[in-house]
């Protein structure tokens, strides 16, 4: 990854020193079925598992405008029965204005420091959510989002498209 002079790419623990502008941000798409309530075992209090599914897409919509979607999924189970307790499904996304610069450094900032700003609006929904459904709140742990962008292939058309 080249800074956006053209200089040779930073250390490993660098971040590009990139302005972004956060044009706005809302939530797509929400889906909560509370299926403990639908089979009427709210009064239960039991211990649960919950699974997180965590992605980012990316989409230029136009000229150095971007839409970066984080896609939450939370399932829980109870840990005895495996019973399904809830499952939560949220795409939070965030537009913003990122300068021209080399694909590489574009590829990062998009898919890490958009995330890593939209994550705390995205963690206090599912906290809330959960909580509203009768649910002891889910307090996401912090994602490092540098992490998965170094484990995972980007795909080409996060960007280009």
């Amino acid at each position: 990854m080249a800074s956006s002079n053209g200089s040779k790419p930073p250390a490993d623990n660098a971040f590009p020193d990139i302005k972004i502008n956060v044009l706005g941000q809302f939530i797509d798409d929400l889906s909560f079925e509370n299926i403990a309530f639908q089979q009427g075992r709210m009064n239960q209090t039991v211990e649960s598992e919950i699974e997180v599914q965590v992605g980012v897409d990316v989409k230029k919509t136009i000229d150095q405008i971007y839409h970066v979607v984080i896609r939450l999924k939370l399932s829980a189970v109870t840990k005895k029965e495996n019973e399904a307790l809830f499952i939560l499904e949220l795409d939070y996304v965030g537009m913003f204005n990122v300068p021209e610069t080399d694909e590489e450094t574009l590829k990062m900032v998009l898919m890490v420091e958009c995330p890593r700003l939209l994550f705390p609006f995205v963690r206090r929904i599912a906290s809330n959510l959960t909580q509203d459904a009768g649910f002891p709140p889910v307090n996401l742990d912090p994602i490092d989002f540098l992490s998965l962008y170094r484990g995972s292939a980007v795909r080409e058309d996060y960007v280009l498209n």
